[in-house]
């Protein structure tokens, strides 16, 4: 569902200063392009499906209609006849399949905490985790 989050709602959360003291000093990245980011560890995507066809690329070894480039292994190229699929390695359908997949999962539900859940729940609380989620939810 972040696609869908105006880019304003985002920006407008950014609290990059800690100006209102909570420990939480939240920056937005912008793509190469200057666009907003959203996905991936640092936000260096700006759509799901711009993260999805990098996904598969990156970690997973498989060239897609958007990145058709093959990675290269310590800094070489694959030898003659190790990849001998051509480029790229899925069709769009099938990408567009594996990204409507990714798009329409369901977030898990949420596990009764038990023991360990409640003390990870304490311990989110007490370092301020709870404070952005509390904030911004």
């Amino acid at each position: 569902m972040l696609d869908a989050v105006p880019d304003a709602v985002i920006l407008a959360r950014a609290d990059p200063f800690d100006r209102n003291g909570d420990g939480i000093s939240g920056r937005p990245n912008r793509t190469a392009d200057g666009r907003l980011g959203r996905f991936g560890r640092k936000a260096q995507a700006a759509t799901l499906r711009e993260f999805n066809g990098e996904a598969f690329v990156m970690e997973m070894g498989i060239t897609n209609p958007g990145n058709e480039t093959e990675q290269i292994v310590a800094g070489f190229p694959f030898p003659a006849g190790v990849d001998p699929l051509p480029e790229p390695e899925i069709t769009a359908e099938q990408f567009d399949a594996a990204d409507a997949f990714v798009r329409f999962l369901a977030p898990p539900p949420r596990a009764p905490l038990g023991l360990l859940g409640a003390q990870g729940a304490l311990v989110f609380r007490k370092v301020g985790c709870a404070s952005c989620t509390l904030r911004h939810s």
